[in-house]
């Protein structure tokens, strides 16, 4: 056996990220997008004038969006939330968190945000509704699609926050809603 294909025993604490095990191989990809994207998302933010409140709060919004596009395309994490509808919901509520912060980071950018957010959420939504696994992928394509053309269209001035809106769109559009069993 491979040391990537090594099965690993997620701590209680990480089963919302992770599942409940998960491959090495998982866990090295995960947290590889997760530092890769807040390392540039940190290097470009050194020209905005932000607070260090503010760039902290970039670098943990980075990490969380990067490495959930990647951990929620597993089927470990698939298979955690799949048993769980109360855990589906409260993933889904707790995703109306992030935009909030992005608009007070980026105030100048809040209608792009809420825009982007209320569409995501709203076919984040309709996609985990659908049961039917073939068509439930390619509505939630056919609605990134839309969610990424809306997102370019309406345009920011900065461009991490259009990475990280981009990010935001892939992980609850097409990662965690689609059941990827």
């Amino acid at each position: 056996m491979n040391a990537l294909d090594r099965s690993i025993k997620v701590p209680k604490v990480l089963q919302e990220l992770h599942g409940v095990e998960t491959s090495a191989f998982e866990l090295l990809l995960t947290y590889g997008a997760a530092l890769l994207v807040t390392v540039l998302v940190l290097w470009e933010a050194r020209y905005y004038p932000l607070s260090n409140l503010r760039v902290i709060l970039l670098g943990i919004l980075s990490l969380d969006l990067a490495g959930g596009v990647v951990s929620n395309f597993t089927q470990p994490t698939t298979k955690y939330y799949a048993g769980s509808p109360a855990k589906r919901s409260a993933f889904i509520m707790l995703h109306v968190i992030q935009p909030c912060l992005l608009g007070w980071i980026f105030p100048a950018a809040w209608v792009a945000i809420a825009v982007v957010a209320i569409y995501t959420i709203a076919a984040m939504v309709l996609v985990n509704w659908l049961r039917v696994d073939a068509k439930q992928r390619v509505l939630a394509a056919f609605l990134l699609v839309a969610g990424l053309c809306i997102l370019l269209l309406m345009g920011t001035p900065y461009a991490v926050l259009l990475l990280l809106l981009a990010l935001y769109e892939v992980k609850l559009i097409l990662a965690f809603p689609v059941r990827w069993q």
